[in-house]
């Protein structure tokens, strides 16, 4: 099954992407419209999401069989709300159809538990499909989270240019004790683990003292996400209000 999904500015109301994709079968059967990594998104989606300063809302707008469906009904969303690039709207997609290309990938460098280059390949998904090994596992080592470093017995990084035949091993990463910071939006769904204040502020451009408070309880949210040192409930709803 496949879906179509909506972003929206909570301050202004408007929506500013539309997108689709596949429901996963555990976990957040929404993922990809949960997903607010800089990397994963285009630099047009990034720039607008960071200047939402009262967060943003996240909306699922129809469930279909097929991918053509999904395609076809983006598109129609899309082309009915209008994109900025061209002047017909408020949305920041820079496609409307298929037709129109795509955004190509980051490539991922895998690497084994020792440091040593073993390849490189197209995106993530084509590394997990080739090696059996799960998105959310990859995922999580490419962002450089410190109690996940290795995913299916591998290290993985993204190509974003130059890299390196040989990095630090896993038994020499996994010294690193900096404590992490959990991110969940404020209805409950897992956002993503940063590996320190200062890279969850970096990644999500909020300021580390906003962080801080939300971590000590002096603020509930900043930006419509949560934050916390430790994995929550989803099951807790008091969190969430």
């Amino acid at each position: 099954m496949y879906y179509v999904y909506l972003h929206r500015d909570n301050k202004t109301k408007q929506p500013f992407y539309v997108g689709m994709s596949y429901v996963s079968d555990s976990g957040n059967r929404f993922k990809r419209a949960y997903t607010l990594f800089k990397k994963e998104r285009s630099l047009e989606w990034w720039e607008k999401f960071i200047n939402c300063d009262e967060g943003i809302s996240i909306e699922i707008l129809n469930i279909v069989d097929s991918r053509e469906e999904a395609l076809l009904l983006e598109e129609s969303f899309i082309k009915n709300i209008g994109k900025i690039i061209d002047n017909s709207g408020c949305l920041v997609n820079i496609k409307t159809s298929e037709k129109d290309g795509v955004i190509k990938p980051t490539k991922v460098l895998q690497y084994d538990l020792g440091g040593t280059y073993l390849g490189t390949w197209e995106s993530v998904n084509e590394a997990s499909h080739s090696t059996g090994i799960s998105q959310a596992a990859i995922y999580q080592c490419l962002e450089k989270l410190p109690s996940k470093y290795s995913a299916g017995g591998y290290m993985w990084q993204w190509h974003t240019g130059e890299f390196k035949e040989k990095i630090l091993s896993y038994k020499n990463k996994n010294t690193d004790k900096k404590r992490p910071v959990f991110v969940y939006a404020t209805n409950g769904n897992f956002i993503g683990l940063y590996d320190s204040v200062n890279e969850t502020s970096k990644g999500l451009s909020i300021d580390s003292s906003t962080i801080f408070k939300c971590l000590k309880g002096e603020r509930k949210q900043a930006k419509g996400m949560i934050f916390s040192e430790s994995r929550l409930s989803v099951n807790d709803k008091t969190i969430y209000e």
